[in-house]
């Protein structure tokens, strides 16, 4: 009887895992840059929207009963009142994700983009190039636009500020 028990709580890698994802107060979106395998890419019960940006690996991804190819690039939505089998059509998602939020999607992801830039340049040393191509802008004037059209200063002024 206590081998059956055992035997009960071995996690076998190849079944879901299904983990209770707790909320960040402060927030109700999540941004994370990994590759796949990873931990949190497992089968989550999301109480809010988590953001996944695939910086290098390729394979196969497996979301609910959906699998598909990702690759460098790949952003994935996970959360729990979302559609498993969206419109196909980027323009398409475009205008439910506006209607349902009042905010377009680029400029969410504009945001958060810059959210995480903020972040990083408060706590890590990193230079804002590095941060720039972390989040998601492809060149540097493209980062400083949106970030003094959001904060009304650059980046490197931002840093120096939080510094004082």
């Amino acid at each position: 009887m206590a081998a059956a028990a055992r035997s009960t709580t071995t996690e076998d890698p190849t079944s879901p895992v299904r983990k209770l994802v707790v909320p960040d107060p402060s927030s109700s979106v999540r941004w994370h840059e990994h590759d796949w395998p990873h931990p949190l890419a497992r089968w989550h019960y999301h109480p809010e929207v988590e953001v996944h940006l695939i910086r290098e690996s390729s394979g196969t991804v497996m979301a609910g009963d959906w699998a598909g190819p990702f690759g460098p690039g790949h952003l994935s939505i996970m959360g729990s009142r979302l559609p498993h089998n969206w419109i196909s059509h980027p323009n398409a998602f475009s205008r439910l994700f506006a209607k349902a939020t009042g905010v377009g999607f680029n400029r969410t992801g504009t945001r958060m983009r810059l959210t995480e830039a903020c972040r990083l340049l408060r706590g890590t040393d990193l230079p804002v190039s590095d941060i720039c191509y972390r989040v998601g802008f492809t060149n540097l004037s493209n980062i400083n636009r949106h970030f003094r059209a959001t904060t009304g200063t650059t980046p490197s002024r931002y840093r120096r500020l939080d510094e004082v």
